[in-house]
């Protein structure tokens, strides 16, 4: 609570009085308040504006027909001078490679058959040396004895210049000397000698058959890379026309 002074006075003199203070209560004042928040202000809904769409200046432009387009389509570029198979014909590195590697495979081949050729000789040679006498054509061969007669083939066994015609002599001689030539020794010893040279006999005809294999073998493969050759020689001719004509 505030508490206030007041002052009275009166006039100075001798019986003068003196001033008196006096004291007045005041009422208390309130405290001041906070002023309130505005309210917020009230939201109207607007409606959202419609905007047209922009004009075009540019004039419409009716689409071309099939026909129109066409005409209009640029003109295809002119076809090659020459087409690939005369261009190949003309071609003088081409023709070259092609001629060398022909001459290449014809030599190979023609070396493969004198192989062959030669060693069908020396096989003939060899069986005549052994003693061995090849079955007519159509008869049997039987080495596994001896036969005298030619025409069904079989061991020569008079003629001492073959390895079977002296085995054979010389077996039977000493057999004679010994008086056993009716024995069952000499049958054993005949067919001992019989199975040996057939041994030989199957020997040389695998040897021939393993050799003929390998010509063959060897033959197809030259052939196969002769022809890679061609190929690659005939595309890199291909790849000389496409940059002559632009393709």
């Amino acid at each position: 609570m505030a508490v206030a002074r007041i002052a009275g006075g009166g006039a100075a003199g001798g019986g003068g009085r003196k001033k008196v203070a006096s004291t007045v209560k005041l009422a208390p004042q309130p405290a001041p308040q906070p002023a309130p928040a505005p309210a917020p202000a009230p939201q109207h809904y607007s409606a959202p504006s419609y905007s047209p769409p922009p004009s075009y200046s540019e004039p419409y432009i009716q689409p071309q027909s099939a026909v129109q387009a066409l005409a209009a389509a640029p003109a295809p570029a002119p076809a090659p001078a020459m087409s690939q198979d005369q261009f190949i014909a003309s071609d003088a590195g081409y023709q070259a490679q092609l001629a060398a590697l022909t001459k290449a495979l014809s030599n190979y081949q023609a070396d493969n058959t004198a192989q062959a050729s030669k060693y069908n000789t020396d096989f003939g040679t060899s069986l005549k040396n052994l003693g061995w006498n090849p079955a007519a054509a159509g008869a049997v061969d039987d080495p596994s004895t001896p036969n005298i007669d030619e025409s069904k083939g079989g061991w020569n066994t008079t003629d001492t210049n073959t390895a079977s015609g002296r085995a054979y002599e010389n077996q039977m001689n000493d057999f004679a000397s010994r008086g056993l030539l009716q024995s069952s020794l000499y049958g054993e010893a005949n067919n001992n000698l019989m199975r040996s040279l057939s041994d030989q006999l199957s020997g040389l005809n695998t040897g021939k058959q393993n050799f003929m294999d390998n010509l063959t073998s060897q033959l197809t493969a030259y052939k196969d890379q002769n022809l890679a050759q061609q190929q690659q020689a005939k595309a890199d001719a291909l790849a000389r026309y496409a940059v002559q004509f632009g393709i």
